[in-house]
């Protein structure tokens, strides 16, 4: 590395807790630990994860409230700073990074990541705005030195439908600081369904929106309630809240599902329930499949696209089921609940931050 590039800027909107800033930090703190004078630049103030920064990793914020504002500002970092090295994360974002750095004639090797399979937000949108979406992401994405997706499955989606060339495309996985997860897992909580051993909890995560379908968990549990006793909570925080209390109220379930909002460090949760209920609609990787197999909590998932069945091997490390349909989750939720634990570690060793960052820096130095 000594002749090679050293200065690196990783770029994300903010450092609220969300799976993609997670793992942005997981690499600025890896990447600066290898050696590389690493800068973490967001395009917002909002600071929830920065206390979780390496202290040698610099924090700078461009102060703007929507990506496309970050334009002019972008365009400026690249001129002053002339980073060798610039790494971007979600679509926006991206699209953004590559217009700054063509227009400010940058000559830093500029790494896309896509952290989400869109394919159906896509074939949801109005005609006119998937067009716009597909020419922005196919012009922008084509420009990148190199296109890093989070799983096979994302991978797929944008060679099909934005029609990225496949050699232009390697897929490298989330990175995941197991060695902290671990630890932080350790802090105690006072939660009485975890002080108690009498009931089963239950524990998802992740924000609360649709693409989480955490509605269609609240469903599953009336049909577990009908077998056993199984408490639920859900970690995180987002815009279906009020629908999703309205739901555990109309359904009888405020005495077995608590939704416990954001927490900065939910790993004594995931490490103290007897499951972890994972109901998305879609993933792009799903970091708290790992962070669950790190802590050796079983894991049931919904076989949606595309993390999940590729983190667990297809059903070998935990329960897959079809997508939005309750009934098979409660009876997969059911049937982990009476099975021997496995040694889950071991899979999860496979998406260290370690190892993960190792093939990141190869990618930035490969010609």
């Amino acid at each position: 590395m000594s002749d090679s590039p050293k200065s690196c800027v990783l770029f994300v909107p903010s450092l609220i807790v969300g799976g993609a800033e997670k793992v942005f930090v997981t690499l600025a703190n890896r990447f600066a630990h290898e050696g590389l004078c690493v800068t973490l630049l967001t395009q917002g103030i909002n600071n929830e994860l920065r206390q979780e920064v390496n202290e040698n990793v610099t924090v700078r914020s461009l102060n703007v409230r929507r990506s496309v504002y970050a334009l002019p500002s972008l365009i400026r970092f690249f001129v002053t700073e002339k980073p060798d090295i610039f790494v971007s994360g979600l679509q926006m974002p991206n699209v953004i990074s590559s217009l700054a750095h063509f227009m400010s004639c940058s000559r830093a090797k500029h790494i896309v990541t896509e952290h989400s399979n869109s394919a159906s937000q896509l074939a949801e949108m109005p005609g006119w705005r998937r067009i716009l979406m597909i020419r922005a992401i196919r012009w922008s994405y084509k420009r990148a030195a190199k296109v890093v997706a989070v799983s096979k499955g994302v991978k797929e989606c944008l060679v099909t439908s934005y029609a990225i060339p496949c050699d232009q495309v390697k897929v490298i996985h989330n990175p995941i600081n197991l060695a902290l997860v671990r630890q932080r897992s350790q802090d105690s909580i006072t939660h009485p369904w975890f002080t108690k051993t009498d009931i089963p909890v239950a524990v998802a995560v992740g924000r609360l929106t649709p693409a989480k379908n955490f509605s269609m968990l609240l469903d599953a549990m009336v049909a577990i309630h009908k077998m056993r006793p199984l408490r639920l909570v859900i970690v995180g925080e987002g815009a279906l809240r009020s629908s999703l209390e309205n739901k555990i109220e109309r359904l009888g379930l405020s005495s077995q599902v608590m939704l416990l909002g954001s927490q900065t460090n939910p790993f004594p949760y995931i490490a103290q329930a007897n499951l972890l209920a994972v109901s998305s609609s879609r993933e792009g990787f799903s970091n708290v499949i790992v962070e669950a197999l790190a802590l050796g909590t079983p894991v049931v998932s919904t076989n949606c696209p595309s993390g999940p069945a590729e983190v667990l091997e297809e059903g070998e490390w935990g329960r897959l089921t079809a997508v939005d349909d309750p009934n098979a989750l409660a009876e997969a939720m059911l049937d982990t609940l009476e099975e021997e634990k496995k040694v889950y570690y071991r899979r999860a060793d496979a998406f260290s931050d370690i190892s993960i960052a190792k093939q990141y820096i190869k990618l930035f130095f490969d010609d």
